[in-house]
């Protein structure tokens, strides 16, 4: 006949596993610091990117308004320049919109970025600490029911 599992034992599985679940929780956590900060770098990366297409975006306007002006001097057709100076006034007014919008979601990705970052430091720090006193408290207890233990089977004799 197997010995039946007594308090004390009970007591110490749900210890172990409670730490184990922290444990678990708290690994979870600092992998997901991992993520983030490639996930930084992706942001920077795409943020520089974007600054770089404006940067070319408004260099080729520079150039097609300068060749534009040119074409005016040297007595184009005016049908052909003002085709021209249309297709230039659409590339300028799509340019601003595009650049606000993406202007607009970057500060935004930044704000919840932030956020973020915030809430999942605050969940490693309490994890950690909650382990930490879980890992106590159950000692505690446990060194207590030993000692009842103890004291019951002296008692006993």
């Amino acid at each position: 006949m197997g010995r039946t599992e007594g308090a004390l034992s009970k007591m110490l599985e749900r210890s172990m596993n409670n730490q184990c679940r922290f444990m678990t929780l708290e690994e979870c956590l600092r992998n997901e610091v991992v993520i983030d900060k490639l996930d930084d770098e992706r942001r920077e990366k795409s943020f520089k990117n974007t600054k770089w297409h404006k940067d070319m975006r408004r260099s080729y306007q520079k150039r097609l308004d300068a060749f534009l002006e040119e074409l005016l001097k040297n007595g184009v057709p005016m049908e052909l320049l003002s085709v021209g100076t249309q297709i230039s006034k659409d590339s300028k007014e799509h340019d601003e919109k595009f650049f606000s919008n993406v202007a607009e979601l970057e500060e935004k990705e930044v704000f919840f970025e932030d956020q973020s970052d915030s809430t999942r430091d605050y969940m490693v720090k309490f994890t950690s600490k909650a382990l930490e006193l879980s890992r106590m408290e159950s000692s505690e207890v446990e060194k207590k029911m030993m000692e009842e233990n103890l004291m019951k089977r002296l008692e006993g004799k």
